[in-house]
């Protein structure tokens, strides 16, 4: 019988890892309802987003940085509203004061 030299035949395990890739390859060549769903909402997703009344992460962080102005723009407006309340007693006060005069 002819031998055959060893380095002309595939190994065991290159034959294996080279069918165990073969699902995958043809799986990613197939078209799938998946793929399709997929490709489908990605090609209409600001039209989705926006009918469907959606917000986006950069929607949220728009609204919590106006939420914190507005909070903070509230505050001194209320401590505004108790300056104006002390100043507005001393004036009554004060007009007391003249008309006794």
């Amino acid at each position: 019988m002819y031998s055959t030299p060893t380095a002309y035949l595939p190994k065991k395990d290159q034959i294996y890892d080279s069918l165990s890739g073969l699902p995958s390859s043809i799986e990613e060549k197939l078209p799938t309802m998946d793929k399709r769903l997929s490709n489908y909402f990605e090609s209409r997703r600001d039209a989705l987003l926006e009918e469907w009344g959606i917000l986006t992460r950069n929607d949220l962080e728009s609204m919590e940085m106006r939420l914190d102005r507005l909070s903070m723009e509230i505050g001194k407006l209320e401590t505004s509203g108790k300056n104006l309340k002390t100043r507005a007693g001393a004036l009554d006060v004060e007009l007391q004061e003249l008309e006794r005069l």
